[in-house]
């Protein structure tokens, strides 16, 4: 029975996903939802391993400063479903509930009004026109 909060939403995003010490492993994300997601990987993973992931691997990106902490809820012949540890996380849920454009404001600044609600701004990347490319670093 699925127990799933929100829609699952189907992507095809690369992620560095990290299990405990081990150098992160270059993987694909094939779907994402409020509470979990699904991770294309060959290595398979115990029920309840505890997770982190950055989204994203490209070498110009520095995403893995903010690792999004889950734990490992199923896993099969081709990956593994994870649970986020908080619900909803902010770099997900930029993905998968971007909001429609409206001729009143533009997505992005609604994704960013959501973000200084929750005090999340870290997560999002700074804006062109600032000039930098990362974001700061968010203190656990």
């Amino acid at each position: 029975m699925e127990h799933r909060w929100g829609i699952r939403q189907p992507l095809d995003v690369g992620i560095k996903l990290y299990v405990g010490s081990k150098p992160p492993k270059l993987c694909r994300l094939l779907n994402a939802s409020s509470s979990g997601a699904y991770v294309l990987t060959d290595t398979p993973l115990p029920i309840m391993t505890p997770v982190q992931l950055a989204l994203g691997w490209n070498h110009l990106q520095h995403t893995d400063r903010h690792r999004i902490a889950a734990y490992v809820v199923r896993s099969d012949a081709r990956g593994i479903g994870i649970e986020w540890q908080d619900f909803a996380p902010l770099p997900v849920l930029a993905m998968t509930d971007a909001p429609e454009p409206s001729p009143f404001e533009d997505s992005l600044d609604r994704i960013r009004a959501m973000a200084a609600t929750n005090g999340e701004m870290a997560y999002l990347p700074r804006s062109r026109s600032s000039g930098a490319s990362g974001s700061v670093h968010r203190g656990a």
